[in-house]
């Protein structure tokens, strides 16, 4: 199996693979049945998601770093609570990626989820050291797929609405020919089969409301995730901006840039302030800045490179 056939055969489902009774449809559940279906591997049993680098050790890990990117069918790792979450990666940038996930937000089925490499941290990725299956994904656009989806379903509501119909005028033949004929032995033999096509006919439009009724709750709960996946990821960027306008870097840096115009217009202008008084001046502010803001500075580098304690 594929990577995209994995994707395409449990997007928008739960999945179990092992562990507890209480923890069911867990991210491990996932990636456990991925490792199986796609890796032709062994499951990870009775192990939380961030611990799986020192579960998996016939597998390549590779630190996050601002620069890296990992590769489709890469398994991704974040180490930021006592149980971490795994995915698979999908595709993307240095910046952000789509991973296929489960309990994502959480009670989630499996789906296609963007992610930033920091909020939460990325620990991490790991990437099997010998490849059995080649792991690829389709040129195919969203929208082919969706096409794609699309003429699949109606080739089956058409083939089921022609067996229905076929069914019925069977029935109306034998109600005719009933009609007609008066030999008693023949309208009983005629009302049994009328009665077993009758069955026929209402347990095919059963199953079919059935089927429907299933693709509807299951489509409903993936968008369900993608919504929450997205007020996630947008309460995510709202206090990024949040952080960065409360910043020191910003309340500091902002007046003494627009204190440095000021003073550059002065000039332009033609007055002449006395050299050494402003010279002290913009050198007493520029170390004041400097002595704020460059240890948030250090502080937010070092946390995009992973060496904070």
């Amino acid at each position: 199996m594929t990577l995209q056939e994995f994707v395409d055969k449990y997007d928008g489902e739960f999945v179990e693979v092992a562990g507890s009774s209480n923890a069911k449809n867990q991210c491990v559940d996932l990636v456990n049945a991925y490792l199986r279906d796609v890796l032709d591997h062994p499951i990870v049993e009775h192990t939380n998601a961030r611990d799986f680098p020192n579960r998996l050790k016939d597998f390549e890990w590779i630190k996050n770093t601002p620069k890296g990117v990992p590769k489709p069918g890469d398994i991704m790792i974040w180490q930021h609570n006592k149980y971490g979450h795994t995915s698979i990666f999908l595709d993307g940038d240095e910046d952000y990626f789509h991973s296929f996930d489960q309990n994502y937000p959480s009670k989630t089925p499996a789906h296609k989820v963007l992610h930033t490499y920091i909020k939460p941290k990325v620990a991490g990725w790991l990437r099997p050291k010998i490849q059995n299956t080649p792991i690829t994904m389709p040129e195919n656009t969203p929208l082919e797929a969706c096409m794609s989806d699309r003429e699949k379903f109606w080739k089956e509501r058409d083939d089921e609405r022609k067996e229905n119909k076929k069914l019925s005028e069977q029935i109306n033949d034998l109600l005719k020919e009933k009609a007609t004929n008066k030999d008693p032995i023949k309208v009983a033999e005629y009302r049994e089969e009328i009665k077993g096509l009758k069955r026929e006919h209402e347990l095919d439009l059963d199953s079919v409301k059935q089927k429907y009724q299933q693709d509807l709750k299951n489509e409903l709960a993936r968008k369900d995730a993608v919504i929450g996946s997205l007020k996630d990821q947008v309460l995510l960027n709202s206090n990024d901006w949040k952080k960065r306008f409360t910043s020191r870097k910003f309340l500091l840096v902002a007046p003494a840039s627009v204190f440095n115009m000021i003073v550059a217009l002065i000039i332009l202008m033609g007055f002449k302030p006395d050299p050494v008084a402003l010279a002290t001046a913009l050198t007493s502010l520029n170390a004041v800045v400097a002595l704020f803001v460059v240890p948030e500075a250090i502080s937010d580098h070092q946390e995009r490179m992973g060496t904070l304690p």
